[in-house]
């Protein structure tokens, strides 16, 4: 009979299977959220900084001088 209580699993390390590696596929998803994620939290953080250095109009006329 197994012992299936968590601090009898927990000291029996021997029966333990090992983690599937990760495919390459997923690697490569992971480091684009990453990336993605660093690239709009320096964007958020540019803006702010332009924002509470400038004010908001200079953000407006900033966007209007790029699409304009």
């Amino acid at each position: 009979m197994i012992d299936v209580r968590p601090d009898a699993m927990a000291a029996n390390h021997g029966t333990a299977v090992p983690a599937a590696p990760r495919s390459a596929a997923r690697a490569a998803r992971l480091w684009l959220l990453g990336i993605t994620g660093a690239l709009a939290l320096t964007v958020c953080t540019i803006t702010f900084l332009l924002w509470g250095i400038y004010g908001p109009a200079y953000l407006l006329d900033l966007i209007a001088a790029y699409c304009g």
